[in-house]
């Protein structure tokens, strides 16, 4: 959604998948599902990669994120968001991202992706994710270390 911010507040449709997403914008969110892992992996736990989990719902038979989001059916019509005040970044970031953040802060961990998509998600709508969003003290978890919070989650 930010790397086509552009396009989707001047209500150019196109689609969001197909059109949207290039090698150059899909490295975007690879480093990003990088940080994702590596948070996880401080915590003791892993994720499946984007890829596989669109092979698993979709079936789609690459390694490639880019040719697997431009092969599942749902997505090769779905268009754009006509305004950025969307759940891509109005219920993502401060649900998912924020989160993220704060774990990966806990962790002594460095996320230089997560956090400029936060912020610059923050500035394109107005808001500050990071104080809005559901930050660890939202969930409980203030004050805790790695250890405390995997033990809460349990």
């Amino acid at each position: 959604m930010i790397a086509n911010a552009n396009q989707v507040d001047r209500q150019q449709p196109f689609k969001f998948y197909y059109e949207g997403f290039t090698e150059r914008t899909i490295t975007l969110l690879e480093r990003m599902e990088h940080e994702f892992h590596t948070v996880a992996a401080a915590y003791d736990t892993n994720l499946i990669s984007m890829s596989q989990l669109l092979a698993r719902y979709y079936g789609c038979e690459t390694t490639s994120l880019l040719d697997a989001m431009r092969s599942v059916p749902n997505y090769r019509h779905s268009l754009a968001p006509d305004t950025l005040d969307h759940r891509y970044l109005t219920e993502d970031v401060p649900c998912t991202l924020v989160p993220l953040f704060g774990l990966a802060r806990v962790a002594g961990l460095s996320t230089p992706m997560l956090d400029s998509v936060v912020h610059i998600a923050s500035v394109l709508c107005g808001e500050d994710f990071l104080s809005t969003g559901r930050t660890l003290t939202r969930l409980g978890w203030d004050g805790l270390d790695v250890c405390g919070i995997v033990d809460a989650m349990l």
